[in-house]
C-alpha cells in the first residue's frame, strides 16, 4: 500500500516536468524542486526594498492623481465656460480648425504637456524662435529615450504647442502624439518625471505637467490665447 502510494505520488510530480527531491517520513511523503533554493539575506532583503518601493511609488500615483484632478476639472469645463464667455465672440475659423485637427483621433494626439520655462530674468529673454528651438532641443531627446536612437522611428511621434505669456510666466502647451498606447497611472507618472529631467538638461528651471488628452476641453485650453495663431510651434519630425 505504502509502495503504491508513493508510485503515484512520483507519477503526480512527471506532469511538472522537472525533478524533485522525495522525503517519505513519518508518514508523510514531501517533494521539493532541486531548482528551488532557499533566497540568501541579502536576496530577502532587495525583495523588501523593492516591495517599499512599489507602495511608495503606488501613494505618490494617488497624490498625484489627487493633484491633478484640480486641473482635469477646469480643463473638462473650459469648453463649456469659454463657450459662455466668448457668445458674443465667436471661434475663429482658423481656431476651430486648429482644434478640429487635434482633435481628429486619426492624428493621434494623446498626451496633454506644459513646459514652464521660470526664467530668473524675462527681458527680452525669449522670442517665439528661441522657444522652438529650446523645444526643438528637448524634443529630440525625448524622442530618443522613448524610441531610442534611430532617428528614422522619430517620425511617429510629433507634437503642436502654442506658447503663452513670453513677458511673465512664459509656457508652452503642447498636444503630443504618442506610441503609447495604453495610458494607465502609473505610465503618466513615470513619464511626467522623465520629461521633467530632459526638460531640466535643456531649461534648468523649468517643470511640467503632463496627463494624457481625455476631453476636447485640452485643445480648446490650448489655444485660449488671442494671439494663439502667432505663436504656434510644431514638432521637427
Amino acid at each position: 500500500m505504502e509502495t503504491n502510494r508513493l508510485n503515484n505520488f512520483k507519477n503526480h510530480l512527471e506532469q511538472y516536468n522537472e525533478k524533485f527531491t522525495i522525503i517519505n517520513e513519518d508518514n508523510l511523503i514531501t517533494a521539493t524542486s532541486v531548482k528551488f533554493t532557499e533566497p540568501t539575506i541579502e536576496e530577502k532583503e532587495l525583495d523588501l526594498i523593492k516591495f517599499h518601493q512599489k507602495m511608495l511609488k503606488n501613494n505618490n500615483i494617488q497624490l498625484m492623481n489627487k493633484f491633478k484632478e484640480t486641473k482635469r476639472n477646469e480643463i473638462k469645463k473650459y469648453k463649456e465656460s469659454h463657450r459662455k464667455k466668448e457668445a458674443n465672440k465667436p471661434i475663429t475659423p482658423y481656431r476651430q480648425e486648429i482644434i478640429n485637427t487635434l482633435n481628429n483621433p486619426a492624428n493621434g494626439f494623446n498626451l496633454a504637456l506644459t513646459l514652464n520655462f521660470n526664467p530668473v530674468n524675462l527681458s527680452g529673454l525669449f522670442n517665439l524662435q528661441m522657444v522652438q528651438n529650446k523645444v526643438d532641443e528637448w524634443w529630440k531627446l525625448y524622442c530618443a529615450y522613448t524610441l531610442g536612437r534611430d532617428a528614422s522611428k522619430y517620425k511617429t511621434m510629433n507634437y503642436i504647442g502654442t506658447v503663452e505669456h513670453f513677458e511673465s510666466n512664459i509656457h508652452a502647451h503642447l498636444s503630443i502624439k504618442h506610441p503609447q498606447k495604453s495610458m494607465t497611472d502609473e505610465f503618466i507618472y513615470d513619464e511626467e518625471l522623465a520629461i521633467k529631467t530632459l526638460w531640466k538638461t535643456v531649461q534648468m528651471s523649468g517643470t511640467v505637467y503632463l496627463d494624457k488628452i481625455f476631453s476636447d476641453g485640452w485643445f480648446y485650453y490650448q489655444t485660449k490665447d488671442i494671439n494663439f495663431q502667432n505663436h504656434l510651434i510644431f514638432s521637427p519630425n
